[in-house]
């Protein structure tokens, strides 16, 4: 899940790909329609598309050697629906974060967090 999160993060993480996001939201365009629209080179704007359906955001229909790129079904309604259960997951449910509970389960015995917590009582710094 983490994996997937992080993919779709980086996609929506560039104001090219959200301006493309937001007009597939609108309607299906074929490439050399948003290379129109965005006035970008062929190969730039194929590549953000290719980010974005890698990301599982936009989905790609051919028509003989014309691409048309349209929102994927999970994004139609502009809700981000894998955050949503990424965030409402128990960290116990999440195989990612084996290696953290368990860190979390020895905070107590874990020594610099001690000396941090202490000297946190002494003195008005916290760790």
């Amino acid at each position: 899940m983490l994996q997937r999160m992080e993919t779709l993060f980086k996609a929506l993480g560039e104001m090219t790909r959200l301006k493309i996001i937001k007009l597939i939201a609108e309607q299906e365009f074929c490439v050399c329609e948003l290379v129109a629209i965005l006035d970008m080179n062929q190969p730039r704007v194929s590549q953000h598309l290719k980010v974005l359906k890698n990301a599982g955001i936009a989905k790609e229909r051919k028509d003989k050697q014309r691409s048309f790129f349209s929102l994927s079904e999970e994004f139609k309604d502009g809700q981000l629906e894998v955050f949503t259960a990424f965030m409402n997951a128990g960290i116990r449910t999440l195989p990612e974060f084996s290696s953290e509970v368990g860190r979390i389960a020895d905070l107590d015995r874990n020594e610099t967090v001690r000396e941090c917590k202490e000297s946190a009582f002494s003195d008005s710094e916290a760790c």
